[in-house]
């Protein structure tokens, strides 16, 4: 069964299309992996040590920054770690 849609009503459902469209790209930003992409470097895991000596899990997180990067001669964008990115630094002039 198709629905018909009054043209009244377009405009808010534009509307929600954006909004939906905006959460979903915050979404996206927040949930990108935790890896360099040129190492894989990632989170590693321990502990938090009080002064009792109670130990409780930790993440240790990678340093990552967003970068222009020179690959094989080509010069992209990418989210890596500060020891790759002074590694591959792109000359900017």
């Amino acid at each position: 069964m198709v629905q018909s849609v009054s043209v009244a009503s377009l405009p808010v459902l534009f509307a929600g299309y954006l909004r939906m469209a905006r959460l979903n790209s915050q979404i996206r930003r927040h949930t990108m992996a935790r890896k360099c992409e040129i190492c894989g470097k990632g989170p590693q895991y321990g502990h938090n040590v009080s002064h009792a000596k109670n130990r409780t899990n930790r993440r240790f997180l990678p340093n990552l920054q967003s970068g222009l990067v020179s690959i094989g001669g080509k010069t992209v964008k990418a989210r890596v770690c500060t020891r790759c990115l002074r590694t591959h630094a792109a000359a900017t002039a």
